[in-house]
């Protein structure tokens, strides 16, 4: 059949370098996700051994691990204030062995000084930098170097060092983080992720990119990870009765490279019955390659049926056929469901419809779930261009220090019967009635704002400035007065 060629592609890719990285055939670094927890069993350790409190668990983050390349170093990096991450180079990703012993007998309490010091955040800190409790996202790539191998991470998401608060009363974790009574660390309240299913959906969608490109399927749609599903997943047994009502399909494996095979015929099934007195056919290796798709997550089960103790559940369709029927052929990423596009060959969510969206995919855990602190501004960056550039927006000049006194309380904020000029302008935060929603400009009228920055009327688009504000202008109100009362004054002391 058709869809055998993918089977054949998936056998014969052997092992991948991705940017000079090795990656295992599969995609699933499973050394890279051993590594991660151990270094989570570390910080443990940490944080048990110094009383860290909110010592957050590591996730592991595809946005990371793509950002690393071969070059990076942590001489050449860009400055730690427009940074998310912080560097981490080790020999081997066994070098846990040797950092466990380093953790019992030579990390003493000055250690932890080093990793929380906000003025020594330009300096780097070997593998110190995996103790930095307000990280809570990791990735990472090994490189072939000679005879040997090394390993860059990245460990997010904060440039910056920070204090680490010490837990008094064995309180390990404060609000909004929760104590984890499995791996003794912090996590947000509504992570349900781990770094193993993560993985595991960034290395179907990407088997899913390529299939639609070898083959020409027009409607492959991106995989996004449902918090919905994952609630489901986690009350459904292998002996579980199926509501007919449901919005998903159901998959189930040994291990997460197992769930990567794929299955055109003669493919392994798994039975449920449903409500109807009914029973509901899956098929492995099939069901995680149907282009209309959009939803996945994934659950242990220790009950697991046949030996399969992972399960997977995918949506929204609950039926469909198993043949060609549901493929459409064309360019890949041209039949998108409303609310898609393509983006290199894969139905993706559009930004807007992202935007809108309210369940988000955790494809990284939350970017901050602890109080920042109020720290002093950090020096520039270096002018000598990063390997990792990012582009910061210049800083704006600081409001003038000398302000006019407020106008009287008959005083509309405005010069009567006369337009304000530009030029006396001054905004103030204080505001008498509340503002009506901003007008946009006739040429702004089909924008929408994406990038979390708001429409400001008060900037100079056209649209006049808001009437709650004070303006000044001698020469327009009073002004004339005040030179007649002088003019009087000289004429009567002179004369």
């Amino acid at each position: 059949m058709l869809y055998s060629i993918v089977t054949i592609l998936i056998v014969m890719m052997g092992r991948i370098n991705i940017a000079g990285a090795i990656i295992p055939p599969n995609g699933m670094d499973e050394e890279q996700l051993e590594f991660i927890d151990k270094v989570n069993q570390l910080r443990q350790t940490f944080a048990v051994k110094f009383k860290i409190q909110n010592m957050q668990m590591l996730i592991w983050s595809k946005e990371l691990q793509n950002a690393i390349n071969e070059s990076m170093h942590h001489g050449n990096l860009a400055h730690f204030s427009v940074r998310k991450w912080r560097l981490v180079e080790l020999d081997d990703y066994k070098q846990t062995n040797d950092m466990k012993e380093k953790l019992t007998f030579d990390f003493v309490e000055y250690s932890v000084k080093y990793i929380e010091n906000f003025t020594l955040s330009d300096v780097y800190h070997g593998e110190l930098e995996l103790y930095n409790s307000h990280q809570n996202e990791i990735g990472c790539a090994r490189f072939k170097s000679g005879y040997r191998s090394r390993v860059t991470c990245l460990i997010g998401p904060n440039g910056p060092l920070a204090p680490a608060p010490r837990y008094q009363s064995d309180q390990k974790c404060t609000s909004p983080l929760k104590f984890d009574e499995v791996n003794g660390l912090c996590t947000p309240p509504d992570l349900f992720a781990d770094s193993r299913e993560l993985m595991f959906i960034g290395v179907l969608n990407e088997k899913r990119r390529q299939y639609a490109k070898d083959l020409n399927i027009a409607n492959l749609h991106e995989l996004t990870w449902s918090k919905n599903l994952k609630t489901t997943a986690a009350i459904l047994n292998f002996d579980s009765i199926l509501p007919s009502n449901r919005a998903y399909r159901i998959i189930a494996f040994k291990k997460y490279s197992n769930g990567l095979e794929y299955c055109d015929q003669n493919c392994p099934t798994l039975k449920f019955p449903t409500d109807g007195n009914q029973e509901e056919t899956f098929y492995m290796g099939f069901e995680q390659y149907h282009p209309k798709q959009t939803e996945i997550a994934c659950v242990n089960k220790k009950d697991g049926n046949n030996g399969n103790n992972i399960m997977c559940l995918l949506g929204p369709k609950a039926d469909f056929r198993v043949g060609q029927a549901e493929f459409i052929t064309g360019v890949p990423g041209s039949n998108c469901t409303m609310g898609y596009e393509n983006k290199n060959a894969l139905c993706s969510k559009s930004k807007l419809d992202a935007q809108a969206t309210v369940e988000a995919s955790p494809t990284s855990p939350p970017k901050e779930t602890t109080p920042k602190l109020v720290q002093q501004p950090p020096p520039p960056p270096p002018t000598s261009a990063p390997s990792t550039e990012v582009t910061v927006e210049p800083a704006q000049p600081p409001p003038p220090t000398t302000t006019q006194p407020p106008p009287k309380d008959s005083d509309d904020g405005t010069c009567p019967n006369t337009p304000p000029g530009p030029s006396q302008t001054r905004f103030t935060t204080e505001k008498v009635t509340p503002e009506p929603p901003p007008t946009h400009p006739p040429e702004l009228a089909d924008y929408e704002e994406i990038d979390g920055d708001e429409y400001d009327e008060d900037f100079p688009t056209g649209s006049p400035p808001s009437q709650n504000v004070y303006w000044y202008n001698d020469s327009r109100c009073g002004g004339g007065g005040l030179v007649l009362l002088l003019s009087l004054f000289v004429f009567f002391v002179f004369v």
